[in-house]
């Protein structure tokens, strides 16, 4: 029997559960394993779970409240594509230089190169020039003197000549005795004589007369009373040519060949075999150095030869382009044309080449560049920028930055949410391409329409989208960037 126990202003039922020495089971469900001692079974109370059950009730009606609250907070969703803006044309002049050994964009100067080239020409020449070598005929002449009166003297040097002209000079003076006059039947007289040398007055074979050719006597004698002949032929007249170099044949050579070595080197710049791959020879700059003979034209003139070789040798050089970098330095010059806070359209560079001319050495390349420049856009940036605007305020803010995509929701909304998870920017880095020529304004490029509703400004054309290695793709706000808006 358990003792009653009865506390004072306690009711029974109160003083009955405080009875209650059995502990309860440390599980809850209706399969408690039965207390040490017995056979009842401990109960969780039922005043207490119905009061767990009521406090859940009302958490989770106010997380239902608070979520649809939440959800039906304003929101904003903002799409800016970034507009393209042209630069140029920029009119530049790109100089390539032999001088130059890199590039230089800030000076507009290229390298060119000196190409060299050896070049040479030979040929045989006929000797025009002719050595003539000539022997003079001798022999010997007897003069008679028929004069019976007085003796009769014959200079040295007197001339005896053929019937044919051909004039012999005596050696030597001679005088004739007085011819003897011979009594007897018939009478005769019988003439003094003297004989003499005598030599051609003229080189060359036609001083070898036959004998008894030698007729007439020299000037002054009279031929009735001196008689002249030669009792044998005359000999040792004799004419020999050589072949001879003369100084004009050496001159024409050379002469000809300056003009052939011309020729070669022409034809050597516009050999396109002899052009390295990727250059541009410019003829207008080339220059030949004065042509050297391989023998000394000097040491030929008077050689007795019939014919002689002549060669020149010397080198040429030419001005040779690279064009390349020339676009290289139009490209880095559009480059740093970039506006701040905007970057190029990847691709959208363009350079135009003129026609290069020479100045000396050196070759000027006319270049036209022109290119597109995106804004960079930072949408965390702008986010901070548009938040608690108004529509309107926000559509003229964002309007210098592109084409905007701006919508509220409920569309009765007249500003821009403040809290960062309602308000979405997008900022799109793939851009229509613009075409040449002047952008809209700012003013002609932002939103319009009914406030609360969606607005945006479309462009006028588009093209495929350009891709850049610096950026591409979109940009939500809340991502990092180091740009500003």
């Amino acid at each position: 029997v358990v003792p009653t126990v009865r506390a004072a202003g306690v009711p029974a039922a109160r003083a009955a559960v405080g009875r209650q020495t059995t502990a309860p089971s440390t599980r809850r469900d209706a399969d408690a394993r039965p207390a040490a001692g017995g056979g009842r079974r401990s109960v969780w109370p039922f005043g207490r779970t119905a009061g767990i059950v009521a406090v859940a009730v009302v958490g989770l009606a106010v997380l239902a409240g608070a979520v649809g609250a939440y959800l039906l907070l304003p929101s904003a969703d903002v799409t800016i594509t970034a507009r393209t803006e042209r630069i140029g044309p920029v009119a530049l002049e790109i100089r390539a230089d032999p001088n130059a050994t890199e590039p230089d964009a800030v000076a507009r100067v290229v390298p060119a190169r000196r190409l060299t080239f050896d070049v040479a020409v030979s040929d045989t020449f006929a000797a025009t020039g002719r050595r003539v070598e000539e022997s003079t005929a001798t022999g010997s002449v007897t003069f008679s003197n028929l004069n019976t009166g007085g003796s009769t003297a014959i200079a040295a040097g007197s001339v005896v000549s053929t019937e044919g002209g051909i004039r012999f000079r005596t050696s030597e003076a001679v005088t004739l005795a007085a011819a003897q006059l011979i009594l007897g039947d018939p009478i005769r007289v019988e003439p003094a004589t003297a004989a003499v040398g005598v030599t051609a007055m003229a080189p060359g074979p036609a001083g070898n007369v036959p004998a008894n050719a030698i007729t007439l006597v020299p000037q002054g004698q009279d031929p009735n009373l001196v008689k002249v002949n030669n009792p044998a032929p005359t000999a040792g007249g004799a004419r020999d040519e050589f072949p001879q170099i003369l100084r004009a044949d050496v001159d024409a050579a050379m002469e000809e060949l300056r003009g052939r070595i011309d020729e070669e080197f022409a034809a050597v710049v516009a050999d396109p075999n002899r052009i390295p791959e990727g250059m541009t020879l410019f003829p207008q700059t080339a220059v030949l150095a004065d042509p050297v003979p391989t023998t000394e034209p000097d040491t030929l003139v008077e050689q007795e030869i019939a014919e002689f070789e002549l060669s020149l040798a010397t080198t040429g050089t030419v001005i040779a382009v690279d064009a390349r970098p020339v676009e290289s330095i139009a490209v880095e010059r559009m480059t740093q044309s970039v506006t701040d806070g905007y970057r190029l359209v990847d691709g959208s560079i363009e350079v135009v080449a003129g026609e290069p001319k020479v100045q000396g050495e050196a070759v000027i390349y006319p270049v036209s560049a022109s290119a597109e420049q995106i804004r960079t856009l930072d949408g965390t940036a702008i986010r901070e920028q548009i938040k608690g605007k108004s529509i309107d305020q926000a559509r003229a803010l964002l309007a210098p930055y592109g084409t905007v995509d701006l919508r509220v929701w409920p569309d009765w909304v007249r500003a821009i949410p403040t809290i960062d998870s309602r308000l979405s920017v997008r900022v799109e880095e793939q851009p229509d391409r613009a075409a040449p020529g002047p952008e809209p304004s700012p003013s002609a490029a932002g939103g319009g329409g009914p406030s609360g509703s969606a607005a945006s400004s479309q462009p006028a054309a588009s093209s495929q989208p350009a891709t850049s290695p610096v950026a591409s793709g979109s940009q939500e706000a809340g991502l990092e960037s180091d740009s500003p808006p």
